[in-house]
């Protein structure tokens, strides 16, 4: 992106159509050795199983080479956080979990994993850099409250262990957050004509004095590259901000008595909208609906950070009947949860978007990639026309999964053109 920014100093981060990305951290590192329990879909899984299949269909499958095959459903990016700053992405969506005192190490399943799945051997690097990472810099003007807590290689900040924080999705961790922002630092103090914003919007493990102390944890990290605030981000150019080196806008979700420097509080400023049911349907015609009726809605209103979420998932059921065919080699073809009026209409057919089987090649879809592939392939087509038919429209950032598949940097560089 640095190279563009000729042309796009004059504007506020309020003017700007961000490359995106949907849970960033749910890369090939995600992995199942340290899991997050509470999310964890292994009973579900056996649930269902046993109501639609029989309860003697459980035992065919192992609590190992579930996690190896469904791990493939969680993964929302082939490249790491670092391949995705350098390839334009801009605007980062985390999705993290605090392990807390759970337990952690889980039996190592790695014999039962497919040839080319996923395995909970692709762990992050053993290097775990401490909260002090080599190119912090304290500020003079540093209230004392938000000063570092921390000292040696104690990781804990207050009531939270930040060594214990993890990209988390469904239960599976990977790359702490942390390492992450070892990672950001690197880039933005090699990078001083970029800009990155960050999206703290879905936390997982974190009582109320944790959420506080993690949003004192991120200002303190990165103080003195901090957007300071929201007007900040709104009304002032990149121009000054590059000069004044204020490169890092921070939203931050949970409710806050008072937010510590440069922490955005996301009410009030950032519109990310999801619909959890058709969001999670595994229906693409009722998603792509969806998206363009958020769109119309807030594209136009300029009084939000707005991002537009293009991250479908497939129906749970669905997932967990291909997970079990991929497994087992049944060739059953359960069908699974779908409306009445999608049974009416298409009883003896499957249908893509609630099926689990892929058209082209008759078998079990293996993978969100595989399964969201096309939907991807066709967003800048989609997002072309739905902008098209709104006047003075402002979408500042396009979270999708697979940036390659979805063209996201492409993408957006070129509705910035169109806007300019």
């Amino acid at each position: 992106m640095e190279v563009h920014t000729g042309h796009l100093t004059t504007r506020s981060l309020l003017n700007l159509t961000l490359p995106g990305a949907h849970n960033a951290g749910n890369t090939l590192l995600l992995n199942q050795n340290r899991m997050y329990q509470p999310g964890s879909q292994w009973d579900d899984f056996k649930d269902y199983i046993a109501a639609t299949r029989g309860a003697d269909s459980v035992s065919k499958v192992t609590e190992g080479r579930f996690h190896s095959a469904n791990l493939r459903w969680n993964v929302n990016h082939h490249e790491g956080f670092k391949e995705q700053l350098k390839g334009g992405i801009r605007y980062f969506h985390l999705k993290l979990c605090h392990l807390g005192s759970q337990s952690q190490t889980q039996p190592d399943v790695s014999a039962d994993a497919e040839e080319g799945e996923v395995r909970e051997g692709q762990m992050e690097s053993a290097r775990r850099r401490r909260v002090e990472g080599s190119e912090d810099r304290e500020s003079e003007e540093q209230p004392d409250a938000e000063k570092k807590q921390t000292g040696g290689t104690n990781s804990w900040y207050g009531t939270l262990d930040t060594s214990q924080i993890y990209h988390c999705h469904r239960g599976y961790t990977g790359m702490s957050l942390v390492d992450m922002f070892d990672i950001l630092g690197e880039f933005l103090l090699s990078h001083p004509k970029e800009a990155v914003v960050l999206g703290f919007n879905d936390l997982s493990g974190f009582d109320a004095s944790q959420e506080e102390n993690l949003a004192k944890f991120i200002s303190q990290r990165f103080y003195e590259i901090l957007v300071r605030d929201w007007s900040r981000m709104t009304r002032t150019s990149l121009h000054v901000l590059y000069q004044t080196d204020e490169r890092l806008g921070v939203f931050y979700g949970p409710q806050l008595e008072t937010y510590p420097h440069g922490i955005i509080p996301s009410s009030g400023h950032l519109q990310e909208s999801w619909d959890k049911d058709i969001g999670s349907s595994g229906d693409l015609e009722a998603y792509s609906e969806w998206v363009a009726e958020d769109l119309g809605k807030y594209a136009s209103q300029h009084s939000h950070f707005y991002v537009t979420q293009n991250n479908p998932n497939n129906n749970v059921n669905a997932t967990f009947d291909a997970v079990y065919d991929r497994i087992t080699g049944e060739t059953t073809y359960h069908k699974s949860a779908r409306s009445e009026e999608a049974d009416d209409q298409n009883a003896n057919s499957t249908l893509i978007g609630f099926s689990y089987v892929n058209p082209n090649s008759g078998l079990p879809y293996a993978s969100l990639y595989e399964w969201e592939y096309e939907y991807m392939r066709n967003l800048p087509t989609f997002m072309f026309r739905e902008l098209s038919q709104h006047d003075h429209i402002m979408v500042n950032a396009i979270s999708t999964d697979f940036m390659h598949a979805a063209r996201t940097v492409e993408l957006c560089l070129y509705l910035m053109r169109i806007h300019s």
